[in-house]
């Protein structure tokens, strides 16, 4: 499979194949240029560009969008009988018509002690469009099509299934001081925050589920980048960044805390099981690996 991951300072590209031990990434390569997937050329680009070695073996394709490209919100219903209803009321009376022949809206269940609560990603019609388009005329059979940080948690899922708790953090470390955070709960989210630093803090600039869960989350950043303690209210924390600077994250690993791990695609690719911060780049292809053994 080949697959292409949409960050800020381009895409993040790697082919894997099958072995007697399970998938292994044969190839990668970051590649930069222009970063809008609206642009119907856009894909045979980056395909031109990889020089893809194993195509004809396998035309299956998976596509990673970043986030910063689509819009993130939430609903809550009262019963799962009233699922329907209230998502064509919610569609109809509050994002109208106009928005709808814009985006696609996509449903996901989260995790919620009280009413029913599902978080929706609404994704651009002509990017999507476009790129099923452009997957074709290419001879790719688009497989996957997923946003950045919730294809990283399809691999934490997957790459971590035999240590993981019942609860994991993933915390992807962004630009300009900014962060993006997800709690999920057995493999449900319970929590999507943004957080930012203003002054000698952060603070949520964004968040969808309890404000208990979203506090602990702003709390979690604190203690660990500004106070420089552990925090020992989530067992598994997995970081990851696909921007170039690495102090942020080297200074998290100093501090030593053994709930936080480097999220990384490194012990699949070949000869790379020393270079964690090099493949976590790579991180956001996770959905392509989806149903295997890793």
């Amino acid at each position: 499979m080949f697959s292409i991951s949409q960050t800020s300072r381009g895409f993040y590209c790697l082919q894997w194949s099958s072995t007697e031990n399970g998938p292994k990434v044969v190839s990668s390569n970051h590649i930069k240029m222009k970063n809008n997937f609206s642009d119907l050329s856009l894909l045979k680009d980056i395909v031109s560009n990889y020089k893809i070695s194993t195509k004809n073996e396998s035309n299956s394709l998976s596509v990673i969008i970043n986030s910063n490209n689509v819009l993130i919100s939430s609903i809550e219903t009262l019963s799962n009988q009233e699922n329907n209803k209230m998502i064509s009321w919610y569609e109809s009376n509050i994002m109208g018509n106009e928005f709808c022949d814009k985006y696609y809206n996509y449903y996901y269940p989260m995790h919620s002690n009280k009413n029913n609560k599902f978080l929706i990603v609404s994704f651009p019609k002509n990017i999507k469009n476009n790129l099923m388009q452009s997957s074709s005329d290419l001879g790719f059979n688009l497989i996957y099509l997923s946003i950045d940080v919730f294809s990283a948690a399809i691999l934490v899922q997957h790459l971590h299934k035999k240590t993981l708790k019942n609860k994991y953090l993933l915390w992807k470390i962004c630009k300009n001081n900014t962060h993006t955070l997800v709690l999920y709960k057995q493999e449900l989210i319970c929590s999507y925050v943004k957080i930012k630093k203003q002054a000698n803090k952060y603070v949520k600039s964004f968040g969808i589920g309890g404000d208990n869960e979203i506090n602990k989350l702003v709390d979690c950043v604190n203690n660990i980048l500004i106070h420089k303690k552990s925090y020992e209210d989530i067992r598994n924390i997995y970081i990851y960044q696909t921007k170039e600077n690495t102090s942020i994250i080297n200074n998290i690993l100093s501090l030593k805390n053994n709930n936080i791990e480097v999220l990384s695609l490194n012990k699949l690719v070949v000869n790379g099981a020393n270079n964690k911060l090099k493949y976590m780049n790579y991180v956001e292809n996770g959905i392509c690996f989806k149903g295997l053994d890793l």
